[in-house]
């Protein structure tokens, strides 16, 4: 009995000697790798918002400049409707205002011929602007007596206004007739002082004229 308790230590103590041996290390567990979050590139101070330029301001349209473009928006025998934004057809029954915008860009375009049309088409025979604007185009074109006809009707449907005097002057300075035209500088004169355009650009023409006669 007793050798047998003996032996049954002993088997005891053997695997209390080689169990450490064979156990098998579990394997450590490595820490989970840390989710990387997308990182937003900031942008570049090039990519920002792209600043204006300085350039330099464009100068602006002179008013012949700005009449040549209103006259080529539309093609011959058409006129703009400023509230419709498009080319309608140039007839008697097309507004009045919209045929007298149009003629005069034309006329102040060099389109003389076109001015004449739209203006008539107006059928505005008492408005001193329109009647000054027909002469004027005439007067272009070499229509003298026709334009001169033209000034005297603006100058006696309102006799204040200047510009038709400042081109009945020169007329009558294309005529020879610069005392007349002096006449018509000193209406001017009368109405909007010396200091005003219409006096200055008469003035002028008077001036060029005397010193190519001389």
């Amino acid at each position: 009995m007793r050798s047998r308790l003996h032996a049954l230590a002993g088997a005891v103590a053997l695997i209390a000697l080689v169990q450490p041996a064979t156990l098998v290390a579990a394997p450590e567990e490595t820490p989970a790798a840390e989710e990387t979050k997308p990182v937003k590139a900031e942008p570049k101070p090039e990519e920002a918002a792209a600043k204006p330029e300085d350039a330099a301001a464009k100068p602006e349209m002179t008013p012949e400049e700005a009449a040549k473009k209103a006259a080529e928006a539309c093609e011959d025998g058409k006129v703009m409707d400023a509230e419709k934004k498009e080319c309608v057809e140039a007839t008697p029954e097309t507004e009045k205002k919209t045929l007298w915008e149009n003629g005069r860009n034309f006329a102040n375009a060099g389109q003389y011929e076109r001015a004449i049309r739209t203006l008539e088409l107006a059928e505005m025979t008492g408005d001193a602007r329109v009647l000054s604007y027909l002469g004027f185009s005439h007067r272009k074109l070499g229509h003298l007596l026709v334009a001169m006809g033209y000034y005297e009707a603006a100058v006696a449907a309102d006799p204040d206004y200047v510009k038709v005097r400042e081109y009945m002057g020169e007329g009558f300075i294309q005529m020879g007739n610069i005392e007349a035209a002096r006449g018509q500088l000193a209406e001017i004169g009368k109405r909007c002082g010396t200091g005003c355009a219409e006096y200055a650009l008469l003035a002028q023409a008077i001036g060029t004229a005397e010193t190519a006669r001389n």
